[in-house]
């Protein structure tokens, strides 16, 4: 840093040498921690550095006590620029609150499964319905999916095998999970049969996109929507 408040900084200047009045207050926080350093304790601290252009950048940084003869004379400083990592920090904050106010307000099902550990994409089919079966579990579910069946949030959901949600003991639902390990597990338009909380299977249509990294299924999005009633009045039709 050359320069603070648009004051060239240079070797022995005091804090009021190129700290406005106005700004002191904003430097109160440091010195506890400085105080310290005298007293012999090293510190660190996360420090906001306004510039002139009128931005702000941050540094981490390490105070360490000078001493000589026992006696503390001074604090060496090393400091790290961490204004990217900040910003970074801040924009992942941004949208995880955008994604959560999403999840919320979504009237559609919205759902990841993870598989842990990933998934080898080279496995057979059949390899890999057992697989998906002992490895897959519900990472992110929304309010929407909860109230459709029957659960008191999406708490509830969150943390279940694929066998509660996709039972392999319906045989339409071996199709399906087939059907989408032929597509990569990329999918729109496909039907499994799901249980709600009282255990009543209802029809489910869903859309899904794979995160497959260095050839392993990682986890699976989608959304989703019960159409039970649609598929009995289609029947009744018939």
């Amino acid at each position: 840093i050359k320069t603070l408040f648009g004051v060239e900084l240079k070797v022995g200047m005091r804090a009021e040498d190129y700290v406005p009045p106005e700004h002191l207050p904003e430097f109160a926080y440091l010195q506890e921690p400085l105080a310290r350093v005298l007293d012999g304790d090293p510190q660190e601290a996360e420090f906001a550095f306004p510039c002139a252009d009128g931005t702000t950048r941050y540094f981490m940084i390490k105070w360490s006590p000078v001493r000589m003869r026992d006696e503390v004379v001074g604090i060496a400083e090393v400091s790290r620029d961490i204004t990217a990592h900040m910003q970074a920090e801040e924009e992942a904050r941004r949208l995880n609150e955008l994604f959560r106010g999403y999840l919320e307000s979504s009237t559609e099902n919205i759902y990841c499964f993870e598989i842990d550990p990933p998934m080898p994409m080279d496995l057979t089919v059949e390899e890999q319905l057992d697989y998906l079966y002992e490895h897959t579990r519900v990472a992110v579910a929304n309010a929407a999916w909860a109230r459709q069946a029957g659960y008191d949030g999406w708490e509830s959901i969150v943390g279940l095998p694929l066998d509660m949600i996709v039972p392999r003991a319906v045989p339409e639902n071996v199709a399906t999970v087939r059907a989408l390990a032929e597509a990569n597990y990329s999918f729109d338009g496909f039907v499994s049969r799901e249980p709600d909380a009282q255990g009543e299977l209802r029809t489910t249509l869903s859309n899904q996109v794979a995160e497959i990294r260095d050839g392993h299924l990682i986890r699976t999005w989608g959304t989703s929507r019960d159409i039970t009633e649609q598929e009995a009045a289609r029947e009744g039709l018939r």
